[in-house]
């Protein structure tokens, strides 16, 4: 279970003093998670199997370029922030590559390079996170399963406001949701402690949770680099936050079950571990509506044929 506090920043550069040595100084800072590779494919590696919030770069990685390496990244985070950290000038980079890529530029010999370095690296998250948002690697064979479920019919299923009343009784919380997240909203199929109907993605904490194999945690949104400039949050008063995923009967996750205070607040392993089961019963609610509503357009389809 991952609070998910710390920006996992990712130090590619062949030269192993200038690795370590950029390593060493994110993790003197807070709210950074480094970690680092030599090359255009161990940094691919690592992208694989870690959700990588910044690449920081070399320009020559000898099996390729940052610039090779900000584009295939992408296709596993869409929307990680990179930045081209190089010794090397404006005249000897790949024109073309730089035009084609979004990428901040930061020459290491500048004045206090590396405080600067740290500064790009916590705004380029930010603003990627006002401007857009990140995508789930199987984002399109999700939205696929999402439309196999009528949303609009579904918010007037009872058994989902009482189990939102439910939960909001059971952890003293002061808001529980059933949010399903399509391709530019997240819509509450019910909401107990109060009356939010939609919320664009780029303002969603579920956003992120869908990332998460895990139920995600926020203590403390104000305090997360990721929500802390959101105002929406901050108008919505949510403070603290906790999310189990929703999936359907192939492990797809469509969207969250969660728990907001109007404080920051911990909760207990046996509160997510709760948290948890009451999500695999509204699953196993949703996939009950999927396959009668599936059902009823079959035997529909059979009358209008017979």
């Amino acid at each position: 279970m991952t609070t998910g506090t710390d920006l996992t920043v990712l130090c590619v550069d062949p030269d192993a003093e200038a690795r370590e040595g950029l390593v060493a100084e994110f993790e003197t800072r807070a709210n950074f998670a480094p970690t680092a590779a030599d090359s255009v494919g161990s940094a691919l590696d690592t992208a694989e199997s870690t959700a990588v919030d910044c690449i920081v770069a070399e320009y020559d990685l000898g099996d390729g370029t940052a610039f090779d390496l900000f584009e295939a990244a992408r296709d596993h985070h869409p929307n990680v922030s990179c930045i081209l950290f190089t010794d090397v000038g404006h005249a000897d980079i790949d024109s073309g590559a730089f035009r084609d890529t979004v990428a901040e530029y930061l020459p290491k010999g500048g004045p206090n390079a590396t405080d600067r370095l740290v500064d790009i690296v916590r705004n380029a998250v930010l603003n990627r996170t006002q401007v857009g948002f990140p995508l789930p690697p199987d984002e399109d064979e999700r939205l696929e399963a999402l439309a196999d479920y009528d949303i609009d019919d579904l918010t007037a299923v009872e058994s989902f406001d009482r189990f939102s009343n439910l939960i909001v009784s059971h952890f003293g919380i002061s808001v529980a949701f059933v949010g399903l997240l399509d391709e530019e909203e997240e819509r509450f199929v019910a909401c107990h402690g109060a009356d939010w109907e939609t919320l664009t993605r780029e303002d969603s904490i579920c956003t992120y949770a869908v990332l998460d194999e895990d139920v995600t945690v926020v203590e403390n949104v104000q305090a997360d680099p990721r929500f802390e400039h959101n105002e929406t949050l901050k108008q919505l008063d949510i403070r603290a936050y906790a999310g189990a995923n929703l999936t359907t009967a192939d492990g797809t996750v469509i969207g969250e079950l969660c728990l907001i205070d109007d404080e920051p607040r911990r909760f207990t392993d046996e509160e997510l571990t709760d948290l948890q089961l009451f999500a695999e019963e509204v699953s196993d609610q949703l996939e009950l509506r999927r396959r009668l509503r599936e059902e009823e357009t079959e035997s529909t389809s059979a009358e209008e044929n017979s």
